[in-house]
């Protein structure tokens, strides 16, 4: 071997890459805008041909054109709908989540470990990795949220799953458990099970800050976009 061509000629029958080369193929990632109409359609669309039992889940995955079956090399993304009586069945994964509730009722939630979080419109619920989850919805209108999984960061190692012996969990903690007792105000003795505890932060908490920070505010600043 003379060149480099010929070198790496020698190497890429062999499977290998030299450095000089790059990393391997680049992905062009590219911005795409999702419209809400066109998910909601969608996931009404779902709620009349896809049975939740034979599923365990009704989602709609947001996938980036730019990356094929993906929506970026971090997050994945999708849009989760819990019909009124219906139960999105209890799991567990590695992969820690987050959910932006959409369309809620004080009379749907998320029930982590046992404890149910309230989904209500605007609020937003944290389930650590690994803990058992499930979503039930006794009101009498379509439950609505957006999920964010790190999965793409967990499957540089390895994705693992596990069902739940019961199609939903045993309520055992009352609801708001871990901001009470794990919260600002909570039991030196007391520690979480967990960690982090799941949490939900509501959205009427989050608002009535955001009005105090507001109404305390003798001149706003700049390069804060709440002002």
């Amino acid at each position: 071997m003379e060149t480099i061509e010929e070198l790496d000629s020698w190497l890429a029958e062999r499977h290998l890459n030299g450095h000089w080369r790059g990393m391997g193929a680049r992905i062009d990632f590219k911005p795409y805008l999702w419209k809400w109409s066109e998910i909601y359609e969608g996931l009404m669309a779902a709620t009349k041909i896809v049975p939740m039992d034979d599923t365990g889940r009704r989602t709609i995955h947001l996938r980036n054109p730019s990356m094929g079956e993906r929506m970026s090399n971090t997050i994945h993304m999708s849009v989760q709908c819990v019909m009124p009586g219906e139960i999105a069945e209890a799991h567990r994964h590695n992969a820690a989540a987050v959910r932006f509730v959409i369309q809620g009722s004080p009379d749907a939630a998320t029930v982590v470990n046992g404890e149910p979080l309230l989904m209500e419109t605007g609020d937003f619920i944290t389930t650590p990795n690994w803990s058992w989850h499930d979503h039930y919805n006794h009101s009498d209108h379509p439950i609505i949220w957006l999920d964010g999984l790190d999965v793409r960061l967990v499957n540089m190692s390895k994705m693992l799953g596990d069902g739940y012996v019961t199609r939903s969990q045993e309520i055992t903690r009352p609801i708001g458990y871990s901001a009470k007792t794990l919260g600002h105000v909570k039991p030196s003795h007391l520690k979480a099970e967990e960690q982090p505890p799941p949490f939900r932060y509501s959205w009427k908490d989050t608002y009535d800050t955001l009005q105090s920070l507001k109404e305390n505010e003798s001149e706003g600043d700049p390069y804060d976009a709440c002002t």
